[in-house]
């Protein structure tokens, strides 16, 4: 067998190992190549080609010429753009006669590309502001700003964005401006994502704020770990306003769990004198204490963290969550709340042959917000802060009544205060632990020292016990930002991931 002949033999094989990504890739281009044909004079020019016999293939040599009678050749004059209901017929076509578009290359055709280059996303906002303003007959509608950005396109782009005028003039009127380019808006403070460009990109009569977006491209919101953390905020924020009943269910279904954390921890020799009954000195009542927060089940306090979880998953994994979290992506009503303006109420998409494909009332997260959420993967999960580190919210002190209660200390401060006042003395190593580590030591050990002595970590467990009731009850008072408020109290550090799909991908 000749090396020639093993290479031959062997592509198919290496082909099959192509990965998705690059087939996928592959199509686009594809797709993006048939629809260069009707741009500009291609359309005709590929016709002439074709059944002159001059189409240059890939490799150099030109194809065969197609006759008259050739159903390419008759079907060809029909279709008048990308968009045709005849677009698979003729892609079929094409393959037979040539193999794939992507054997047909531009250059070598005279296919070319625009001379003045394609037009960026604000370009297309600016070419169709223009377009519509020329639908009506506006004098103006080249000069301003928007034809000083776009006077270079207008040769190469004027058929398609002229369609897309008509389209935009006929829903949202013709009392257009581009705010896409007005540069930084401002953001609510507690904003964390830099970005700060406006989600609307054309403003109709002060009515229509509009987010444009060019179909198979744009997303909906930056990238970056700021702007999709803010983006979470903000929807429990929304979610918390219209969803109390749902937060004070898990509110008190993670207290009870909370209240029922147990732990099996080794039985020592001094969990044994005090188990007998026998009475201990003072100095045995205090190692009892300490040994209440030395022993760890890893096992079990893992399966009780995973219990909180879960239960906050009732929340976070559920599509209504998950609809609020898209509708803020797509409008930036809380991330634009000092301009208003800026925040978007629709979302357009286009094709640049110029035609809308998809259009969204942005109204509210239960109905626009659901629709964006089921084309768009989203995943919650949480950590522990951990380590010696304070979180963030609930009670100030042990000492205030309820109507003192402020927003500085976390069930982590409770525990350390606890321990504190009843003179349990905790090492280094168990200042590192965090919260729910200690607190599953305190309640594994109590119920064993509490039938024998008057164990100072029964009295640790039971004000712990009291001042979470109080703190999930203060939590449950904080209307918007209840939700943020259980996970600073938990020390729970959101982990957001985000996979854009669907008509309007994230």
């Amino acid at each position: 067998m000749t090396l020639q002949k093993y290479v031959r033999q062997l592509r198919p094989i290496q082909e099959s190992f192509i990965p998705v990504e690059d087939k996928i890739q592959k199509i686009k281009l594809s797709e993006a190549a048939f629809a260069d044909l009707f741009k500009r004079n291609n359309h005709a020019l590929f016709l002439k080609k074709i059944k002159s016999g001059e189409l240059v293939g890939s490799d150099g040599t030109k194809f065969a010429k197609l006759s008259s009678s050739d159903e390419l050749v008759m079907l060809w004059p029909k279709i008048k753009d990308e968009d045709s209901e005849l677009k698979p017929k003729v892609q079929k076509l094409i393959q037979q006669r040539f193999g794939a578009m992507g054997k047909i290359p531009k250059a070598e055709n005279g296919f070319s590309p625009p001379s003045s280059g394609k037009p960026s996303g604000e370009d297309w906002e600016a070419l169709i502001v223009c377009a519509t303003r020329k639908t009506s007959n506006d004098s103006s509608w080249n000069s301003g700003s928007e034809w000083q950005r776009i006077e270079r396109f207008w040769t190469d782009y004027e058929v398609p964005a002229m369609k897309l005028g008509a389209e935009f003039a006929n829903v949202y009127g013709t009392d257009m401006e581009q705010w896409g380019s007005k540069g930084d808006m401002t953001t609510a403070p507690r904003w964390k994502g830099k970005n700060k460009t406006p989600k609307t990109d054309i403003m109709s009569g002060r009515k229509h704020k509009i987010s444009l977006k060019k179909s198979g491209g744009s997303q909906l919101m930056s990238a970056g770990k700021d702007e999709t953390i803010s983006t979470f905020e903000a929807a429990m924020e929304t979610f918390s306003k219209s969803n109390n009943k749902k937060i004070f269910q898990v509110i008190d279904e993670i207290e009870n769990k909370m209240g029922k954390m147990t732990e099996k921890g080794t039985i020592t020799d001094l969990e044994k004198r005090i188990a007998s009954g026998k009475k201990l000195s003072d100095k045995d009542t205090k190692s009892a204490a300490e040994l209440s927060v030395l022993n760890t089940n890893t096992d079990e306090l893992n399966a009780s963290t995973d219990e909180l979880n879960a239960s906050l998953n009732n929340i976070f994994q559920s599509l209504d969550f998950k609809s609020h979290f898209c509708f803020e992506a797509a409008t930036g009503n809380v991330k634009f709340e000092p301009t208003p303006d800026a925040a978007a109420n629709v979302i357009v998409t286009f094709k640049d042959s110029g035609k809308i494909e998809n259009t969204l009332k942005l109204n509210s997260p239960d109905s626009a917000g659901k629709t964006i959420a089921k084309g768009n993967s989203f995943f919650v999960s949480f950590k522990t802060g951990g380590g010696a580190s304070k979180p963030f919210l609930a009670l100030r002190s042990r000492k205030l009544a309820k109507k003192d209660i402020l927003e500085e200390k976390s069930f982590k401060d409770i525990i350390f205060e606890e321990l504190e006042a009843e003179g349990v003395v905790l090492t280094e190593q168990h200042m590192q632990l965090d919260e729910f580590s200690l607190f599953q030591k305190i309640k594994g050990r109590a119920s064993v020292v509490a039938k024998n002595v008057a164990s100072k970590i029964q009295k640790v467990y039971n004000s712990i016990i009291k001042r979470l009731k109080e703190a999930f009850n203060f939590i449950k008072s904080l209307g918007s930002r209840m939700l943020s408020a259980l996970l600073k109290f938990l020390g729970f550090v959101p982990q957001v991931k985000v996979s854009g799909g669907g008509a309007f991908p994230l």
